[in-house]
């Protein structure tokens, strides 16, 4: 079950910079938001990052509403206007096996229609 679990899970690593969700929990006694309140708020940007996977967030102004935060409680952020410039698409091992063996084989026959 470990080994299942672990080829699906990926490990969330934010840089500082980057641009973040936190999640809305109440850290002791009972939700006073309405029903229907958003479960996340931000943007927030990484300000710091300590080991053990903990962040520090600031707002646009250089302010830190929330105390530090474990990665577990964030999320990603992406704009809806403009994607951030070192995102780039990630391909999958078998995406690039396919697309180095593709490569291979036109040189292959390109070589042996030569002859």
């Amino acid at each position: 079950m470990t080994r299942a679990y672990e080829k699906l899970a990926r490990p969330r690593a934010f840089r500082k910079g980057e641009l973040v969700l936190a999640l809305r929990r109440p850290i002791t006694g009972r939700h006073h938001d309405p029903k229907f309140a958003p479960n996340w708020e931000g943007p927030f940007i990484v300000d710091q990052v300590y080991d053990g996977g903990a962040y520090l967030l600031a707002t646009e102004n250089g302010e830190h509403p929330l105390p530090i935060l474990n990665g577990r409680y964030l999320k990603k952020y992406y704009s809806q206007s403009q994607p951030p410039e070192h995102a780039k698409p990630q391909r999958h091992p078998e995406e690039d096996f396919i697309a180095n063996w593709v490569e291979a084989h036109e040189g292959m026959t390109q070589l042996f229609s030569q002859q």
